[in-house]
């Protein structure tokens, strides 16, 4: 897996673990996440040895706060549903199958 600033990635077998690597955001959302993000999963789905991806947050206080607050505070309207489409995009589109792993809970 190539390196990301605000991901990081780790093969275990035919799993890959992505990590969004935020903690002093609380792994907050902001455009670089989600684009990293969507080339993560990209490349995940192109892997013909990856069969599941395990997205977690680091740090001990939350998977994802949301959205970054600070980066959407100077959008406009306009953009800030445009930025939360992407956000849905990033999810929704991923096409391996997906396990997120947060406080604790396993959501399949």
């Amino acid at each position: 897996p190539m390196p990301f600033d605000t991901l990081v990635l780790e093969d275990r077998g035919a799993v890959r673990v992505i990590t969004v690597h935020r903690p002093e955001k609380l792994n907050a959302l902001n455009r670089q996440v989600l684009a990293e993000l969507q080339q993560a999963f990209g490349d995940a789905r192109e892997d013909a040895g990856v069969r599941v991806v395990v997205l977690r947050g680091a740090g001990p206080k939350a998977f994802a706060a949301g959205a970054d607050i600070a980066e959407r505070a100077g959008l406009t309207p306009v953009e800030g549903r445009a930025f939360s489409l992407a956000g849905q995009r990033v999810i929704v589109g991923v096409l391996v199958p997906l396990a997120i792993l947060g406080a604790g809970l396993l959501w399949l």
